[in-house]
């Protein structure tokens, strides 16, 4: 099972894109992965989730991440039905997507800024 114990490795859209096809048989293209950056850019532009991952763990952050990131996902469902359907559909699928999501939105939103 995949629910992303390696998600912190996963950098980027293509590389989850790639491990999806391949862990779930999906022909998923680099076009998609335009998709789940809409997704990602919009958790983090988030507010109640930047504060959220600045004051907790990632256990405890998930919490809140979890009902923003199906919320987010619902308003996008036009801008790509399959992968929308899948993640829906098919909770092992969409919990390996979640879970690589979740890491990459509270890596950002707890990043340290680089200094100018």
């Amino acid at each position: 099972m995949l629910p992303f114990l390696l998600s912190k490795w996963i950098k980027s859209s293509s590389e989850i894109i790639d491990i999806l096809n391949k862990r779930f048989n999906t022909d998923f293209t680099d076009a998609d992965k335009y998709f789940f950056s809409q997704i990602e850019e919009e958790l983090i532009r988030n507010e109640s989730l930047s504060q959220q991952a600045k004051s907790n763990s990632i256990q405890n952050f998930k919490y809140g991440f979890d009902d923003v990131f199906l919320t987010t996902l619902i308003e996008r469902m036009e801008d790509n039905q399959d992968i929308f359907t899948k993640i829906i559909d098919e909770p092992e699928f969409g919990n390996a997507v979640k879970a690589w999501m979740l890491q990459k939105v509270y890596d950002r939103l707890t990043e340290e800024p680089s200094a100018p």
